[in-house]
């Protein structure tokens, strides 16, 4: 076990406004040379990143992936897990070649600027839980693990099968926000994945997410036991699959 490296802010400061000078290293080097970091408290076993899979073809190996990041740093805090300096330490250093294979670099110069800002960085909620390369790793596991009967491979898998699905439970203010209504959703999801999956289809599940929306508004659906929340939702979704 080794203790958890986070970058200095100075650091990401350097990194940050030298994107555009270190393009090749981003493509086809490293940052040995210019990583200024500082141990934390925490304990955790680099070995364990090396089960890590880059991407083949069409398959992201996400869900596999967000196992390996979960098992390495399950015993972060929600407060560390939120701070960029770690993110950016494993972007540039241990991971820097699974971050640029699963978000290839663009060739345009301007294009590989944007890119890399939300891929190797995490500079706001949004690219830390949505688009850094491994911060967001994590965070769809943190998610995942609330869908207490449900296998964690399983939840994962269910979250990252069509991207609607994804972008609402962790990308958009929405209620899937609240743990009772994304556990009855990805109850029914898998539901829906066992029979003809007609709740990922695009429009069936922005039916749902409507409706779910209006019902929400008018009445704390959050606060109830969640037996009552997965009759609600059960409803909802009936009503939705009904009228295809």
């Amino acid at each position: 076990m080794n203790k958890l490296r986070f970058l200095k802010t100075n650091c990401i400061t350097l990194l940050k406004n030298s994107v555009k000078e270190n393009l090749e290293r981003y493509r086809d080097g490293d940052f040995i040379d210019l990583l200024d970091d500082f141990q934390s408290d925490f304990l955790v076993d680099y070995s364990i990143f090396e089960s890590i899979q880059a991407p083949e073809d069409s398959d992201t190996k996400d869900a596999q992936n967000c196992i390996v990041v979960n098992e390495a740093l399950h015993q972060l805090t929600p407060f560390a897990a939120r701070d960029e300096r770690l993110w950016a330490h494993l972007c540039h250093g241990p991971l820097l070649e699974y971050s640029r294979k699963r978000w290839p670099i663009p060739s345009d110069d301007n294009k590989a600027i944007l890119s890399i800002r939300s891929h190797f960085f995490a500079s706001n909620k949004r690219d830390l839980e949505a688009r850094n390369s491994v911060a967001r790793l994590f965070w769809l596991a943190n998610i995942a693990s609330r869908i207490g009967n449900l296998p964690l491979q399983q939840s994962l898998e269910l979250i990252l099968y069509r991207q609607d699905v994804r972008q609402n439970v962790i990308e958009r203010p929405t209620v899937l926000q609240a743990e009772p209504i994304l556990i009855s959703v990805v109850n029914n999801l898998k539901i829906s994945w066992d029979t003809y999956k007609k709740l990922f289809e695009r429009d069936v599940f922005r039916n749902l997410q409507e409706r779910l929306n209006a019902y929400c508004g008018y009445t704390f659906i959050e606060s109830l036991p969640q037996k009552k929340v997965q009759e609600i939702v059960n409803s909802l979704v009936n009503d939705v699959i009904s009228e295809i």
